[in-house]
């Protein structure tokens, strides 16, 4: 009767060699005694023969070699592909700054597409040089104030950072890069016969009707353009004379694209009521008057978490376009406003008038809030209405008031003579 060789035993046997040598893995001798090795090497199969054991492994090591190669050549392929700035700046915005809000995340896009685009957006993110982002920081200082270069100088340090971490990069360029310093431009009051003029004047042409009612509302206020604009029919109370004041409007990148959403205010203590008086609510009546008849039938906007996640849908906006029943957005009543001051300039040099300088939204707020110095009102309690993170601020914009009017006060003493 024949012996039967354990199944463990002929395994261990198929992996000698007939000297006797122990076979590696994909290696076997045929029976015309030649060597041979197969294996999947890089999703392929790699089959070769030789006569001599040894050699054999030589080519094994050089099928190793080259498929290592392969695979660090398709990775630095891979890293080439995104290794310029503006690649990995939007890979850093996608991934890396989801603890943000949206609106603060289409700021930094803005930042990067209005000025490191145009002057490191192609460079190879590890040949960028400190003088590469000096020059980021010059050709920003020419279209900025200083508060928002160094915004912008702090989103570019935190994706370089991050691609420091990430072995992009040896070291961080900007660390050798002398950050810009100086005062921000202290907003200025517009002067109150300026105001008189466009409000009176927008309220004589059909066109720009809306934008006395909203110039009369801002001044009357000191509201966020965006907190204006989220207003809707439940957030007026006629009954109190009041103003709820709980949420923005934003247009701007979201996820890749940019749309019409709602946040909560700019911070906790934004979300508060204004008072109303007969001035501002006759505005009110009259603009409330004007969407009910662009509305017929409203559009709803989405209320986005801090993530970024939708959470509800709001409508009965105050603030319409007539054409769609959008609501509007900060750059289009921006664009409104220019429009409008063009044409009382040009309107006033036809007929010999005052001409009045271009202003922005925002300064109709530090107007408020210089008419409010100017009547006394208790600092705590101006900040309060301006909605302002800490009353600190409002305690900064008081005390330059007040150096401004010593200013004013000491040029009336130049005129006295004994």
């Amino acid at each position: 009767m024949e012996n039967k060789i354990p199944q463990d035993e002929k395994e261990a046997l198929s992996r000698l060699s007939d000297s006797g040598e122990e076979l590696l893995p994909g290696e076997c001798q045929r029976k015309d005694g030649r060597f041979q090795f197969s294996k999947m090497v890089n999703g392929k199969r790699v089959t070769i023969y030789d006569w001599s054991l040894s050699e054999l492994r030589d080519r094994e090591a050089l099928v190793f070699e080259n498929a290592k190669n392969q695979i660090n050549k398709r990775k630095n392929k891979s890293r080439n592909k995104r290794s310029s700035f503006k690649e990995w700046f939007l890979v850093w915005l996608r991934h890396h700054t989801s603890d943000v809000k949206p609106t603060t995340r289409s700021r930094y896009y803005y930042d990067f597409s209005s000025c490191m685009e145009p002057i490191i957006g192609t460079m190879p993110i590890d040949e960028i040089t400190g003088d590469d982002c000096q020059r980021v920081i010059d050709y920003a200082m020419d279209k900025r104030g200083i508060n928002s270069v160094k915004s912008c100088v702090l989103v570019m340090k935190k994706c370089l950072q991050t691609a420091k971490r990430h072995k992009l990069i040896e070291r961080n360029p900007l660390d050798e890069v002398k950050m810009p310093t100086g005062d921000s431009k202290q907003r200025t009051a517009i002067p109150k016969e300026d105001l008189v003029l466009l409000r009176d004047f927008a309220y004589t042409e059909y066109t720009y009707r809306m934008v006395g009612d909203l110039l009369t509302i801002l001044i009357n206020t000191g509201m966020r353009i965006g907190e204006l604009l989220s207003l809707t029919f439940d957030d007026i109370d006629f009954e109190n004379n009041k103003i709820r004041i709980n949420k923005t409007i934003h247009y701007c990148r979201v996820k890749g694209k940019n749309r019409l959403f709602l946040t909560r205010p700019k911070t906790d203590t934004s979300e508060r009521f204004i008072p109303m008086n007969p001035t501002c609510r006759k505005a009110v009546e009259s603009q409330i008057e004007r969407a009910k008849r662009a509305c017929s039938r409203p559009k709803s906007v989405p209320f986005l978490d801090d993530m970024g996640n939708e959470t509800d849908h709001v409508k009965g906006f105050i603030y319409v376009r007539e054409n769609t029943s959008t609501p509007y957005y900060g750059t289009m009543i921006a664009t409104k406003l220019r429009a409008c001051q063009k044409r009382y300039n040009t309107y006033a040099k036809k007929h010999g008038l005052r001409l009045i300088d271009e202003f922005s939204l925002h300064q109709l707020r530090h107007t408020y809030t210089s008419e409010m110095y100017d009547s006394g009102v208790d600092v705590l309690y101006a900040s309060e209405i301006l909605g302002h993170k800490n009353v600190q601020t409002t305690i900064n914009i008081y005390t330059h008031l007040t150096e401004e009017k010593k200013k004013d006060e000491t040029n009336k003493l130049q005129v006295i003579e004994v």
